[in-house]
């Protein structure tokens, strides 16, 4: 399809091929989107096939997601007034220096797993060093 073609084809709303490409960004079938938007389906199935609607489809979607996530921070705001554990984990998220330090926990060759008991796993997955599991059970 030539430049031309998608030109004469390009809404003169661009908001209307916005909402048509929200509403099957979101899941409707071409018939309920160009119903809910007044436009008929042939027209949003031209549409679809111009080379411009990649760029609307992208759009849409960068709206979608920037309105998402206004409602998250919205409804994270108020989740974390009534939970302190939470709104130290946002603040950990949001200022590095708060956060805990990192810890890596690696496991060198001479380490035989095989032969620990299901307490000693269960300390090594909650963060405790192997090797001082081991010490501390033999």
């Amino acid at each position: 399809m030539s430049q031309s073609e998608d030109l004469i084809r390009k809404p003169s709303d661009r908001e209307k091929a916005l909402s048509a490409a929200f509403l099957r960004h979101v899941g409707a079938t071409q018939s309920d989107a160009a119903s809910a938007t007044g436009i008929d389906r042939r027209t949003l199935q031209r549409w679809e096939s111009c080379s411009w609607w990649p760029d609307v489809q992208r759009e849409a979607a960068e709206r979608w997601l920037a309105g998402l996530a206004s409602k998250a921070r919205v409804g994270l705001e108020s989740a974390v007034v009534g939970d302190g554990r939470l709104a130290l984990a946002v603040l950990e998220r949001l200022e590095p220096a708060l956060a805990p330090p990192r810890q890596r926990v690696g496991l060198s060759a001479d380490l035989d797993v095989s032969h620990l008991t299901d307490e000693q796993l269960k300390r090594i997955a909650r963060g405790e060093a192997p090797r001082h599991v081991l010490t501390l059970t033999r």
